[in-house]
């Protein structure tokens, strides 16, 4: 079974991965996840600010379109990163290994 990452633990382990060659992102199983904490995940790995990914909805026949732009956390992990996942990875982990796939050339 897997244990899940609340933002305090992720917070606390920063320091410890600041010293890793790399890091390896396990998102296998995570099954969905709120779109809040996969932005505020992104942009732990992000070096600058940067459109992540444009959102569209729609209203009758109205199509809205909003550029998401993140900027990254204080000091944040720019070196190796690798992201696993697997069939049952959905929603907002999908979005977050895609984003760091394109935006940090993840693994």
């Amino acid at each position: 079974m897997r244990e899940s990452i609340s933002p305090n633990r992720l917070r606390s382990s920063r320091p410890a991965a600041a010293s890793a060659r790399a890091l390896v992102l396990d998102l296998r199983g995570n099954v969905g996840g709120d779109y809040s904490q996969f932005l505020w995940l992104v942009r732990h790995f992000l070096p600058e600010p940067r459109v992540v990914l444009t959102e569209l909805t729609r209203r009758g026949t109205e199509l809205r379109e909003r550029t998401v732009r993140l900027t990254p956390l204080d000091h944040p992990f720019l070196k190796p990163l690798a992201v696993l996942t697997d069939r049952r990875s959905g929603s907002a982990s999908e979005l977050a290994a895609v984003v760091l796939l394109e935006q940090r050339d993840a693994l």
